[in-house]
């Protein structure tokens, strides 16, 4: 059965596109996520613009979602993916299919590296 550490990382990074789970994102950290998306997917820079905007707008829910000791693990996750919903309905809009097919892959591949290391126990 997968942990519960695992869904949460894998649901973080579902939302962000990346492995940037952890603490909160500096800004500088943020804009070369950005800047890795927008090359690897070629974006224009009106949609660069754009994806800046929708991560640099959920970045703080994400967060304190991430921070809410509130909450149980599995409410965490559904919020996670609620609020995950939301961001990739924006980011569809901006991206063309096939970006968007590109971007599903690259989240497919973190998602993978996170299993396997999950699956290695801690070094």
């Amino acid at each position: 059965m997968i942990k519960l550490s695992t869904l949460l990382a894998l649901t973080c990074v579902a939302f962000l596109g990346f492995a940037t789970v952890g603490s909160a994102e500096t800004g500088e950290a943020a804009a070369t996520r950005v800047n890795s998306i927008a090359k690897q997917l070629n974006l224009t820079p009106q949609q660069e613009a754009e994806v800046r905007s929708i991560l640099q707008t959920e970045a703080p829910k994400f967060d304190a979602l991430k921070q809410d000791k509130t909450l149980s693990g599995p409410e965490k996750v559904k919020k996670l993916a609620a609020l995950f919903g939301e961001s990739q309905a924006a980011l569809d809009k901006v991206l063309t299919p096939a970006q968007q097919k590109e971007l599903k892959a690259l989240r497919d591949a973190d998602r993978d590296a996170i299993e396997k290391a999950s699956a290695q126990g801690p070094k």
